[in-house]
């Protein structure tokens, strides 16, 4: 897995790294609540009807708790680089 990131310049006009765009426990986070999405969209299509709701349940969760600490990390932000 590979993450992109961004070059920035300094005032003596060298590249430095940036970072990565997303951190991967965000990243993590929205990959698990988009497996528990498909499993409560399969488990429905099967039948399992309570197996759809707990599954949906839990996406629901996950889903929420990454949307707070993605706004948290856009109002913070990363902050400056140690010199």
């Amino acid at each position: 897995m590979s993450f992109e990131t961004s070059e920035t310049y300094d005032l003596a006009g060298t590249t430095a790294q940036a970072g990565p765009a997303t951190t991967k426990g965000n990243q993590v986070m929205l990959r698990w609540a988009l497996v528990f999405a498909v499993l409560a969209l399969v488990a429905g299509l099967l039948g399992f009807i309570g197996l759809q709701g707990d599954f949906a349940y839990i996406a629901k969760i996950l889903l929420f708790v990454f949307l707070v600490l993605f706004v948290i990390s856009l109002i913070f932000g990363r902050g400056a680089p140690a010199v």
